[in-house]
C-alpha cells in the first residue's frame, strides 16, 4: 500500500518525530536538503520504509557528530594536558617534598618527645639539686672582692655573704655530698685572708691617726662604715682584735695629748681681763671696785648664753699673733673653752668606742680613762694657770663654778662614762676654795674700807650727808645683788651652798662696820644713817630678785627687818 505524502505531511511528521528529541527537527531538514526534495513534492513511500530510512540517516549522522565531537575533544585534551604539563611536574616534585617533609617532621616529634623527656628529667634533677648549690657555691665576684677589692661598705657585705656560706656548709657537714670538704676549705681559707686584711686595715688606719695634720673624725667616719669586721674578727682571732684594740687606745691618747698640748698652748696666749691685784682688793678701792663692777652686765650676758662652744685654736693663737687685738676674755671664759672642749671630745671618742669596738660598761670607763688621763691632767693644770693669772677675780671663778655645774648636768645627760664627772668635780674641788679665798679677801677689803679713817672723818665732820647712801653701801649691795643673780639663777641649795655662806659672812662683815660707823654720829642721827643705807641694800636686792625666777631670799629678808626696824 502506498501512501501521497506532501512536504506537509513531512512537516507534520516531523513535529511528531520531535518529540522524540530535540535533534529530530534538524535531521528532517538534513533530509529535505540531502535529497533534493521540494516542500510541494510528493513522493509515495511506504510508512515502515519511511521510518527504517530515516533511522538509518539520524544512526550516521550521530555517529558523525559523535566523532568529530571526540575529534575535537581529543584536540582539546592534548592542548589541555600540553598545558597542565608544567603544573603536574610541579605537583609530582610538591609530592615529593610534601612527603619529605612529613618524614622529617615525624623525626622531629620523635626527638621533641625525647627532648620532652630529658626537659622533664632535668627539671627534677634542678628541683632537688639548685637549692643544694646556690647554698655549696660561692660566687666568683664575692671571692675577687675579698681578695683584692679594697674594704668598703661593698667588701663588708661580701664577707657577710661568706659568713652566710659558712653556716651553710655547716648544715651540711653530716650529709653525704661530695665537695663539702673542699668547699669547707675554701671558706676558711678566704677567712684567713679577711682577717689578714682587717688587720692591714686596722694598722693602716692607726697609722694615719698617727699624722700629725690628721682629722680623727675622718678616720673614724670611715671606720664606722666598716664597722662589721670588729665582730668577725673577734669569732676568730679575739687576741688580735685585743691587739688592734689597745693599739688603737694608745695612738688616741698621743692623738689627744698632741692636739691639746697645741690648743692650751694657744689659750694660754688669749688676752684676759686681769682683775685687780689682792692689795687693791682688800682695801676695798672705790675706784678699783667701780672699774671691776662695770664688766658684771657684760659677764652675766655671757653667762646667760645657752650655747657651748669651745673657741678654735686658729682664734687663739691669732689673738696671741696680735698684741694689738683688742679682743679680751674673761677667766671663766678661758676655763669654759677648754672644759667644752674635752667634754665634746670625750663625747665623740665614746660614742666611737660604743658603735664601733662595742665597748660598754666598766671597759668603756677604762679605756677612755686611758686615753683622756693626760688631757685631763692638762686641764686641771690649766684652771690653775687661769686662777694665778687672775687672782681676786671671785665672779670669775664664780661663773666658772656655774658652767661647770651645767656641764655636769651636761654630762649625764649625755651619759658618759664617770671619768668625765670626776673630771668636774675635781675641777669645782678646785675653785671653791679659791673662791672662798677671795672672799675672804673680799670680806677684809669690806671691814677695812668701812673702818677706814678718810670714811671715818667724812661721818664725823658732817661733810657726808647721811640721807645718801654710802659709796661703799652702795658697791656692796651691787655685789651682793650680783651674787644672788647667781645663787638663785642654779637654784642651789642656798643652806649648803658655799656661795650662801660667803653671803652670809660678806653680810655680818658690813653689819658690824656699818654699825660701828653709826656709832660715830649722834644718837639722833644713827637710826636714819642705817635706814637709809638698808633702805638702798632692800632697793637694789628686790629689783634683782624681779629678773629671777627665785621670789625670796633669806638675806632680801634680814635687810628687810633691818630697814624696818630703823
Amino acid at each position: 500500500m502506498t501512501t501521497k505524502v506532501h512536504r506537509q505531511s513531512i512537516s507534520k511528521r516531523s513535529s511528531a518525530i520531535e518529540t522524540g528529541g530535540k535533534s529530530s527537527i534538524w535531521r528532517l531538514q538534513y533530509l529535505n536538503d540531502k535529497f533534493n526534495t521540494d516542500s510541494k513534492f510528493e513522493i509515495e513511500v511506504s510508512d515502515a520504509e519511511i521510518e527504517r530510512k530515516s533511522n538509518d540517516e539520524l544512526i550516521k549522522i550521530n555517529i558523525l557528530e559523535q566523532e568529530k565531537s571526540l575529534i575535537e575533544m581529543g584536540e582539546a585534551l592534548e592542548s589541555s594536558i600540553d598545558m597542565l604539563a608544567p603544573l603536574s611536574r610541579y605537583l609530582d616534585k610538591f609530592e615529593g617534598d610534601l612527603e619529605k617533609l612529613s618524614n622529617e617532621m615525624q623525626v622531629l616529634q620523635e626527638r621533641l618527645v625525647l627532648l620532652n623527656e630529658e626537659i622533664s628529667e632535668n627539671s627534677k634533677i634542678d628541683n632537688e639539686l639548685g637549692p643544694v648549690l646556690i647554698d655549696l657555691l660561692l660566687p666568683p665576684q664575692c671571692i675577687e672582692v675579698l681578695v683584692r677589692g679594697s674594704i668598703d661598705k661593698s667588701w663588708v657585705e661580701h664577707m657577710t655573704t661568706l659568713q652566710e656560706k659558712k653556716e651553710v656548709l655547716v648544715s651540711y657537714e653530716g650529709k653525704s655530698l661530695q665537695n663539702v670538704k673542699e668547699m669547707m676549705k675554701l671558706t676558711e681559707n678566704l677567712e684567713s685572708k679577711c682577717t689578714e686584711r682587717i688587720k692591714s686595715f686596722m694598722i693602716d688606719s692607726i697609722r694615719k691617726l698617727r699624722d700629725v695634720r690628721a682629722s680623727s673624725v675622718k678616720i673614724q667616719k670611715k671606720m664606722l662604715k666598716v664597722k662589721e669586721i670588729i665582730p668577725f674578727l673577734k669569732a676568730r682571732n679575739e687576741s688580735l682584735l685585743t691587739e688592734l684594740k689597745t693599739a688603737y687606745v694608745y695612738t688616741m691618747r698621743w692623738y689627744y695629748y698632741f692636739n691639746f698640748v697645741k690648743y692650751i698652748s694657744s689659750l694660754e696666749q688669749l688676752s684676759l681681763y686681769e682683775s685687780t691685784d689682792t692689795v687693791e682688793a682688800r682695801s676695798y678701792s672705790i675706784n678699783t671696785m667701780n672699774e671691776y663692777l662695770i664688766s658684771l652686765p657684760k659677764r652675766f650676758e655671757i653667762a646667760d648664753e645657752e650655747k657651748r662652744y669651745s673657741v678654735p685654736a686658729q682664734i687663739a693663737e691669732s689673738s696671741a699673733t696680735a698684741p694689738s687685738s683688742n679682743v679680751k676674755f674673761f677667766i671663766e671664759q678661758a676655763i669654759a673653752f677648754l672644759n667644752q672642749s674635752i667634754v665634746d671630745n670625750i663625747t665623740l671618742e665614746t660614742a666611737f668606742l660604743t658603735e664601733f669596738f662595742a665597748a660598754e660598761g666598766s671597759d668603756l670607763t677604762e679605756v677612755t680613762r686611758t686615753i683622756f688621763k693626760p688631757v685631763l691632767k692638762m686641764g686641771i693644770n690649766y684652771t690653775k694657770y687661769v686662777m694665778k693669772k687672775c687672782n681676786g677675780d671671785y665672779f670669775g671663778i664664780l661663773f666658772a663654778i656655774r658652767k661647770l655645774q651645767k656641764l655636769e648636768r651636761e654630762t649625764q645627760t649625755r651619759l658618759l662614762p664617770d671619768v668625765v664627772d670626776k673630771y668636774v668635780n675635781n675641777q669645782l674641788m678646785l675653785l671653791w676654795p679659791e673662791f672662798q679665798r677671795s672672799m675672804d679677801h673680799l670680806c677684809s677689803g669690806l671691814a677695812s674700807g668701812l673702818a677706814s679713817t678718810a670714811l671715818l672723818k667724812s661721818v664725823v665732820n658732817g661733810k657726808t650727808n647721811v640721807m645718801i647712801p654710802l659709796q661703799v653701801t652702795q658697791m656692796f649691795s651691787t655685789i651682793v645683788a650680783d651674787l644672788l643673780r647667781l645663787t638663785s639663777g642654779d637654784a642651789v641649795d642656798e643652806g649648803g651652798d658655799p656661795l650662801a655662806v660667803s653671803l652670809q659672812r660678806l653680810s655680818g662683815v658690813y653689819d658690824k662696820g656699818l654699825n660701828q660707823l653709826a656709832t660715830s654720829l649722834e644718837k639722833a642721827e644713827q637710826p636714819l644713817f642705817l635706814h637709809v643705807n638698808m633702805q638702798h641694800i632692800i632697793t637694789v636686792l628686790e629689783s634683782t630678785m624681779a629678773t629671777t625666777t627665785t621670789t625670796t631670799n633669806p638675806l632680801v629678808e634680814h635687810y628687810r627687818k633691818l630697814a624696818e626696824k630703823y
